[in-house]
């Protein structure tokens, strides 16, 4: 048996669903913030107002397959993006 420590996530919260009642349903929060000017993000930036953060969220997800392991776990996956020009 293989053992992960590693930490997907900044937070793991229990939110109420709006399934059945008394479901919870977990979460995991990655709070993340960049730079959409810089030299990473800039190009997508030029794109969209918050295509540098869209992007960010999706490469997150993907990295490690980390959506997919908590999806496995019966977690849902959330990269919380900010900008730091004021972008979410």
């Amino acid at each position: 048996m293989v053992v992960s420590l590693r930490r997907p996530a900044d937070v793991l919260v229990d939110a109420a669903s709006s399934t059945p009642a008394g479901t919870l349903r977990k979460a995991a929060w990655d709070v993340k913030v960049i730079n959409a000017l810089g030299n990473d993000h800039f190009q997508s930036t030029l794109e969209a107002p918050l295509a540098a953060a869209d992007r960010y969220r999706e490469e997150s997800m993907e990295h490690q397959s980390t959506a997919q392991q908590c999806a496995d776990s019966g977690i849902k996956y959330e990269p919380l993006v900010f900008t730091a020009q004021g972008g979410i």
